[in-house]
Formats: structure tokens, sequence, C-alpha cells
């Protein structure tokens, strides 16, 4: 027999609760609905993807080879990290290559600067729910990021993503 989750907003952020065993799970946030077509994500979370976006431009200048394929895979991964910190799980481990750990770590850098940009005196107080919180923001950004790759792959071909975000980012 399957026990049914029941869905809890907290911090304008969903949450499973499992009836069996009462483990929360992070399924997304409400407020910021990443599959809906609306530009409101995009301007309330302009200044995350912009810096999303150039991390990745700044590895396929780098690297002219990189393939959307390469991008696809490495928010993939940066999803499960941060989901696996907002569940307060332990994390997978990623076997990228070379330049996909390139590209890991100059998007993880990004992410970790919004994730952590409020704790900058080392004796503030670390307020865990508002890490997930803003874990939680950025786990929304990958993905919506994430579909962007896919739309413009599908458009494009293997760099059509790399290509049209290229042409927006200021090098």
């Amino acid at each position: 027999m399957l026990f049914p989750l029941k869905v809890y907003e907290v911090n304008h952020c969903d949450w499973k609760i499992s009836r069996r065993n009462g483990v929360a799970q992070y399924v997304g946030s409400r407020e910021n609905n990443f599959v809906s077509n609306d530009d409101s994500f995009e301007e309330r979370f302009l200044d995350v993807l912009y810096d999303l976006e150039f991390a990745i431009v700044s590895v396929f200048l780098e690297n002219p080879d990189l393939a959307d394929s390469n991008v696809d895979r490495v928010l993939e991964g940066l999803i499960r990290v941060y989901s696996a910190e907002i569940n307060r799980r332990a994390q997978s481990i990623l076997k990228l290559n070379s330049v996909d750990e390139l590209l890991f770590e100059r998007v993880r850098v990004v992410c970790e600067k919004h994730v952590r940009q409020e704790q900058e005196t080392p004796s503030a107080k670390v307020d865990v729910n508002q890490i997930s919180g803003k874990a939680a923001e950025i786990v929304d950004c990958l993905k919506r990021i994430r579909l962007s790759v896919r739309r413009w792959t599908t458009r494009g071909g293997r760099q059509g993503y790399l290509h049209f975000v290229n042409q927006f980012v200021k090098k």
C-alpha cells in the first residue's frame, strides 16, 4: 500500500511530507513556478540567471567544442546537488569529464555566491531555512536554464543553446 503524500507550503516553497515517516522533501517553489511562461520569474531572478549564463558562455568561449548536452548534464548534476542540500541528504557522486568539471565549477561558484550571499560576516548565525530557501531559488533557476537548453537544442542543434545565449551575454 502506498502512503499518500501531503504537500505543504513553507516560505513559498512546496514540501511533500510522508504520512508514514514524516520525512519532508522539497518539491518546488509555488511562487517561482519555473514551468510557467510568465516573465515575472526572469524579472525576479535576472541577475542570477545572467550570472549563471555568463559562467556557461565563458566556458564555451574557452572550449568551442562544448555542446548543449554537456551543459544539460552539468545543470542536472547541480540540481541534484542543491536538491540534496535542501532535503539534507547525502550528495550523489557525479562523473564528469574535464570540460564538464570546469563548467560545473564555474556555475557552482555562481550558485554558492547566491546561496551564501547574506552570510558575509563569519559571526552571523547560519539560518538553515534561509539557506534552504536560497538553494530552492537556485534549483528553480537551474531548471529554468535547463528548459532553455532543451528548447534551443531542439531548434538549433547540438550547440543551439550556446550560440543563442552567446548573443546576449556581454563578454
